[in-house]
């Protein structure tokens, strides 16, 4: 089986190649790899607790492994890396593997540390759509729709997000922010399923229908039954001793919450029943949106969570618990409509999160902290001529262009580079033509095989000044005999 879906994503990738590669830079925010740089919300009211969760982003992958371990997202309680924890991080590590850190308040943090392995050196140069799923004590990550074997069992990832600090990038004071482009950050209120995964994968990191506009907030009132407010009896149901109950007499009865109404648009969305059978002697109960669409009915003493997409609400949006003869009780009562509790599509850079189902609308803006390169204004590439560039017993620095080759305000370059013969020096290295400070080694070239590289802010041949006139190659350390291609897009930014 997992032949067969390896194969299914090499399928998978090579026909939307065009599409998710990093050729050329889709738009979006360049994170530079500085302590500081990094982007963040607080949601809200959308606490996830111990609730299930998926965080879902589109990120081109740096193309070698950093020196020091680089942050790429975090979910925590405050705007720090300290005490007390109860956070959730994701990073990339210096083996190039992408963990996931789940790390709780304690004499110390308890950390539940989950890793895939080899993901620099399996995606870089990429851009890819990541899901990683939170289904109780379990972790679960999709890439490009696809499932992912991750690593690790000590420690347990089923902790209380207390509060929401959704952030990309740095952590203040502690790690570096990833070098990365970022498209898109969505986080769900809800496990997502691999269906899910694949379809967000279609959507290219966009949100479906049915989960746009989701919220941790609860719709209905008085959820306890602490007192007999706020619901509408039906005959049989009473409300006292903080549970609503009803007697099994005659027909199907309904118990709706009339005072919190679900939002009218409900057609196609999914709604969430959480409740608890305290008692049970006969019958049976459900959830209901508006009379119309019900959850499965429940017969037992238990816990239950149930979902329900609505198809005709028809005039009445209310909730509503029913059974045809149901004698028992129920409590702890939680309806939320499930979905996106916050999604930023980033390739127009920061701005107010899609589907803020806030009052004002206001709530979850993104804002930036030392972000020195955020939206692309201009994106180009330079390419050596179609026969390449040629070496005869040389290591010869040849010029692209024989001119200036990016703009000012280049943000990051992802290099392209295949030769016909091997290297056998210390490595090819491209950059300016007389800054040695602006050059960038590359891995010794192995015939006829792709290279990609891709270069943040830091050491980049930016052309920043006349004196750096061009982008070129240096082919080796010692005399060379070949042919290299070349192709280089930059991304030049405003912010």
């Amino acid at each position: 089986m997992s032949g067969s879906r390896n194969l299914t994503e090499q399928l998978v990738r090579g026909l939307c190649s065009p599409i998710f590669n990093l050729r050329p830079p889709r738009p979006g925010l360049y994170f530079d790899g500085t302590t500081s740089a990094r982007m963040k919300a607080v949601l809200t009211g959308q606490t996830i607790g111990t609730d299930n969760f998926s965080v879902v982003w589109t990120m081109g992958v740096r193309t070698t492994n950093p020196s020091s371990n680089e942050n790429i997202w975090g979910l925590s309680p405050d705007d720090d890396a300290s005490a007390p924890y109860d956070d959730a991080f994701a990073y990339y590590d210096t083996s190039g593997s992408l963990v996931f850190n789940f790390r709780l308040t304690g004499g110390s943090p308890v950390d539940a540390v989950r890793t895939l392995s080899n993901f620099i050196s399996n995606y870089g140069g990429q851009t890819v759509i990541c899901a990683l799923v939170r289904s109780g004590s379990s972790l679960t990550l999709y890439i490009n729709g696809v499932a992912k074997v991750l690593t690790g069992t000590s420690g347990s990832v089923a902790m209380s997000l207390t509060g929401l600090y959704f952030s990309f990038g740095g952590t203040p004071g502690a790690t570096a922010c990833a070098v990365m482009s970022l498209h898109s950050a969505t986080l769900y209120n809800l496990a997502l399923s691999l269906t899910d995964a694949e379809e967000i994968f279609f959507l290219g990191g966009a949100v479906p229908y049915r989960y746009q506009f989701g919220s941790q907030a609860a719709l209905q009132t008085n959820g306890t039954f602490a007192s007999d407010t706020a619901w509408s009896k039906g005959a049989g149901w009473t409300i006292a001793a903080g549970v609503a109950s009803r007697d099994g007499t005659g027909g199907t009865s309904y118990l709706a919450g009339s005072s919190s109404p679900i939002p009218s648009r409900v057609v196609g969305k999914v709604f969430q029943f959480n409740y608890d059978i305290t008692a049970y002697t006969a019958g049976g109960v459900y959830g209901s949106m508006g009379g119309y669409q019900n959850t499965t009915s429940r017969t037992a003493i238990g816990s239950y969570s149930d979902t329900v997409i609505p198809t005709n609400p028809g005039s009445d949006s209310s909730i509503y618990f029913g059974g045809n003869g149901f004698n028992g009780s129920i409590d702890n009562v939680v309806v939320r409509q499930v979905g996106a509790v916050a999604h930023y599509s980033l390739d127009e850079g920061i701005g107010y999160q899609l589907h803020d189902a806030s009052t004002n609308k206001l709530d979850a803006v993104m804002t930036i902290t030392g972000v020195a390169h955020l939206v692309p204004q201009r994106r180009g590439y330079v390419r050596t001529p179609g026969a390449g560039l040629s070496w005869t017993a040389s290591s010869t620095f040849q010029s692209v262009l024989g001119q200036r080759a990016f703009p000012d305000g280049v943000a990051m370059v992802l290099l392209t580079a295949k030769s016909t013969a091997s290297t056998t020096g210390t490595g090819t290295r491209f950059g300016s033509t007389n800054d040695n400070a602006r050059w960038s080694a590359l891995a010794a070239l192995v015939a006829n095989t792709k290279v990609v590289r891709t270069i943040a802010n830091s050491g980049l041949p930016a052309g920043v000044a006349n004196s750096d006139t061009d982008f070129g190659i240096q082919p080796d350390s010692v005399n060379f005999t070949g042919v290299i291609q070349a192709e280089a897009h930059y991304v030049q930014t405003e912010g």
